[in-house]
């Protein structure tokens, strides 16, 4: 399965982690274009090198900006874009100041960072890393199985007996999420990055791929932010955009339209297990 949009994604990436980077986590063709606008003279504090206990002494700790965090891994994507069903768009991943010691302090959990980047799921349990119970003290499963957790009681009633585990496994081989900008910050107010950073544009064409994908009736596709800048909005008949306050909530609870969606779908898909 997969489609040339979602191949030419991970080629994108495989080759930033071919080249074992070191900090700042910026892919090549990124770092490029942003040396050609004189990024780094009006954000001096994004090339700062930090582990955990750096940032905690760094003058980053405790403030809510708009700045990059390259010291983290680059999060493009969660999840297994091959294999599938259901592919929730956002804009970028968020930051907390746990994310310095999940990937710093807990070597397990950047490993398997680093796999799915790779998209190698060799060994791996849960494919959608934010739905590994092994990680529920992790940012990114506290904010995503929150953000899931109706839904997925719902698929554990009808389809697994009420059993929790087994469903987040199973939607974990079946959930994928992509970022239009793939670097962590807590808040996003650098637009102009979307119609001209490399990943983003590659991560533009893979949507559009995943558009007409949709229309087949092949994988679901929800947009919870920027849907108008991922360039899906003329596409409500295949594609579920959210728009407002409903992109401002992001909710995928059974009684939203992309909570519908979804469910939809993981009730309809076999378990493959």
């Amino acid at each position: 399965m997969g489609d040339n949009g979602c191949r030419e994604l991970r080629a994108y990436w495989s080759s930033f982690t071919r080249q074992q980077p070191r900090v700042p986590y910026l892919h090549p063709k990124d770092c490029q274009y942003l040396d050609s606008i004189g990024y780094w003279a009006k954000h001096p504090n994004a090339r700062e090198k930090l582990n955990f206990d750096k940032y905690l002494r760094s003058r980053r700790f405790g403030r809510k900006d708009d700045e990059f965090h390259f010291s983290l891994r680059p999060a493009p994507y969660i999840g297994d874009l091959a294999n599938a069903t259901v592919f929730i768009l956002l804009l970028n991943p968020g930051f907390a100041h746990i994310d310095y010691y999940s990937e710093y302090a807990r070597p397990g959990y950047r490993k398997l960072l680093d796999k799915n980047l790779a998209q190698d799921f060799r060994g791996v349990k849960f494919r959608y890393i934010h739905l590994d119970p092994a990680f529920c003290w992790a940012g990114g499963f506290r904010w995503w199985e929150s953000k899931l957790r109706s839904l997925l009681w719902e698929v554990a009633e009808k389809r697994f007996s009420g059993n929790y585990y087994r469903t987040l496994r199973f939607a974990s081989r079946r959930l994928a999420s992509i970022e239009l900008i793939p670097y962590h910050s807590a808040n996003f107010r650098k637009g102009s990055l979307i119609k001209n950073l490399p990943s983003a544009q590659v991560a533009l064409r893979a949507a559009t791929s995943l558009e007409r994908r949709a229309r087949k009736g092949e994988v679901v596709v929800v947009v919870t932010r920027k849907a108008s800048d991922w360039g899906l909005t003329q596409f409500r008949d295949q594609v579920v955009c959210y728009e407002g306050g409903e992109a401002r909530g992001a909710h995928l609870t059974p009684n939203t339209k992309g909570g519908q969606a979804i469910l939809k779908k993981l009730l309809r898909d076999t378990d493959g297990s």
